[in-house]
């Protein structure tokens, strides 16, 4: 048996061990000390009533026998029982039985009879053709047995309540584990409605504050790099007419209009990352539609860039996934070497995209550092970029509930690697 994971199991399987432990205690309890004494105390009764019997036949005193027992709880039979059951499920009856075979010996048999009132039989002794019966409705043999069923009902409907506190707790538990993966995702969760103990209830509170908190310094923050852009491009652009303007230097020139170019790409760099995408919907899109026009516009500043690409739908954020693929592209065509290559698989629950270029790759870099923001395989400053682009792609890949990795080939060339979980693909 495995020991179950959540807090419900838990929970569950703690309640039912201690009820199964109380429900053994007070079994051993009532056999004990109810069980075991009725019988031996009754046994004791009817032992002496036999022995009484004895007593009589052996002073040959028959009518008196007869005339004592006729209207008694134990009446006298001078014939044996019409049909016996030597086997009863019942406890006391067997604890009951082996006490009167303790105190009478082996000279008495006794047995039950299976007729209606079920009647029990004790033979006075062997040599003697005289038993005496007694009804099993006058032991109150049930009573244990009634115990035992109050019992039992009670461990049910205490284990019943306490799966039902047990799913009160884990239950809201669960919605905030829930919500809180799909918020460290880029996702936003719905809002959790407070129910459980108090204390979760104040937990479920806290995180809705908290994702709303989060929200908003998110929007701050993209209005503030909206800004920022703003206010930059008109600079920027006042910058390049007057360049254009000038005369003489044509080389300086030329590297100043470059610089602002690049100044250019880094501020729509930052724009792009600041872009969440988490409220696009997902729409069903034909893979090839998605990629093809890329690659068209990149064909035509001269770059060759080859695809393998099945002609099939699946369910994505469709200008999440363009982003995706002009930021590897960008990557691809800036630190690596032609040929470039994409390809799209279609496995089992999963999209895969392979992206392929053979230029020298990351060396000895740790792949998991380059996805991280501001982070270069050139750290030199005269390098181009922000250091944004694959964080971004991993970002809009984790929306997608995806992964991301990279693989050095051998002996030259880098693939970007990614799967996108999916159910709906056509």
């Amino acid at each position: 048996m495995r020991w179950p994971k959540t807090t419900f199991g838990q929970m569950g399987l703690f309640i039912a061990s201690i009820l199964l432990i109380n429900f053994i205690s007070s079994g051993l309890l009532v056999r004990t000390f109810m069980v075991a004494p009725g019988a031996k105390y009754l046994a004791s009764t009817i032992a002496g009533q036999v022995i009484t019997v004895r007593t009589l036949l052996k002073n040959d005193q028959t009518q008196h026998i007869e005339r004592f027992y006729q209207n008694d709880t134990l009446t006298l039979h001078k014939q044996k029982p019409v049909s016996e059951e030597q086997h009863t499920h019942l406890f006391f009856i067997k604890e009951l039985k082996n006490q009167l075979q303790q105190q009478l010996g082996d000279q008495s048999s006794i047995v039950i009879s299976d007729t209606q009132p079920e009647l029990l039989w004790i033979k006075v002794n062997d040599s003697s053709p005289y038993w005496l019966s007694l009804p099993l409705s006058m032991v109150n043999a049930n009573g244990p047995i009634l115990i035992s069923a109050i019992l039992l009902l009670l461990g049910i409907l205490s284990l019943a309540g306490g799966f039902v506190v047990a799913r009160k707790i884990s239950h809201p538990i669960k919605a905030i584990a829930k919500a809180s993966l799909q918020f460290g995702k880029g996702m936003t969760p719905n809002t959790l409605h407070p129910e459980g103990p108090e204390e979760i209830q104040q937990m479920s509170a806290a995180f809705n504050q908290m994702v709303t908190d989060v929200q908003q310094l998110g929007q701050d923050r993209e209005l503030m790099l909206a800004g920022i852009s703003h206010d930059l491009r008109t600079p920027i652009t006042r910058i390049r007419l007057a360049m254009e303007m000038m005369q003489g230097n044509d080389k300086l020139l030329s590297g100043m209009l470059l610089d602002v170019d690049e100044m250019e790409a880094i501020i729509n760099q930052f724009i792009q990352y600041s872009q969440s995408f988490a409220d696009e919907p997902s729409e069903q899109i034909n893979l090839q539609q998605l990629i093809e026009p890329t690659i068209q516009r990149y064909q035509t500043l001269g770059h060759t860039i080859t695809t393998e690409c099945p002609n099939e739908t699946a369910y994505l954020k469709p200008n999440a996934m363009k982003l995706v693929i002009n930021n590897l592209l960008d990557n691809a065509i800036q630190y690596g070497q032609p040929p470039f290559h994409i390809e799209v698989q279609t496995l089992p629950e999963k999209l895969r995209f392979i992206f392929t270029d053979h230029g020298e790759g990351i060396g000895n870099l740790n792949p998991e550092m380059l996805f991280k923001p501001f982070t270069r395989k050139d750290k030199a400053r005269s390098s181009q970029g922000s250091g944004l682009g694959l964080a971004k792609v991993k970002r809009l890949v984790t929306l997608h509930q995806g992964k991301v990795w990279m693989a050095q080939l051998q002996p030259k060339g880098l693939q970007v690697i990614i799967d996108i979980p999916t159910e709906k693909t056509a």
